[in-house]
């Protein structure tokens, strides 16, 4: 049974990359709807919950493979990419910080801020309109698809849960994707 499960199962993830590349070919994929968490700051109990959303592993790799398509061929064109940006595969949180002290020790003055709810609050149809003149149109409805991305709301969760994902529904980008600091 063992060697007949290993069987079914690669065959099973070759016909799923069948599926998804002729999906992604012929512009019929959309992502699902995300997995809405809510996180509330224990150390800061007046602040406000956050909501970071989750999408589904699918979606996560087509998106992982969308980033790496535009660092390799828009990689000038896009804001994501440029050196001010640690979110990106191979840069992180040591390289911030590093980047940080070194600006430090050469300008006068450093500012350090925090944008409340700017996700939550960037206008999709102005991020459609400026990436539909940056992207191939063959991609640009895959990132029209993940801006337009919201959660699905469960069932279980609180009355003040719900409240927050439907304010937050059809406006911003869902923090948690791949995709969001581009």
């Amino acid at each position: 049974m063992k060697n007949w499960y290993g069987i079914q199962r690669t065959l099973t993830l070759k016909s799923h990359k069948t599926n998804l590349i002729s999906a992604i070919k012929s512009k019929t994929f959309r992502f699902s709807s995300l997995y809405p968490v809510v996180i509330y700051d224990k150390k800061k109990p007046e602040k406000k919950p956050r909501l970071i959303c989750i999408p589904t592993i699918q979606d996560r790799l087509v998106q992982m493979i969308l980033i790496k398509y535009l660092a390799e061929h828009h990689k000038d064109d896009l804001a994501m990419f440029k050196s001010s940006d640690f979110s990106v595969e191979g840069v992180g949180i040591i390289q911030a910080r590093q980047k940080a002290k070194d600006l430090r020790s050469t300008k006068e003055f450093v500012l350090k801020t925090d944008i409340s709810s700017f996700f939550d609050n960037l206008d999709r149809s102005q991020l459609i309109k400026d990436f539909r003149q940056t992207l191939p149109l063959d991609i640009f409805y895959l990132f029209e698809s993940i801006v337009k991305c919201d959660p699905l709301i469960p069932l279980d969760y609180s009355k003040d849960r719900k409240q927050l994902i439907q304010s937050k529904s059809g406006k911003g980008v869902r923090q948690g994707m791949p995709l969001s600091p581009l």
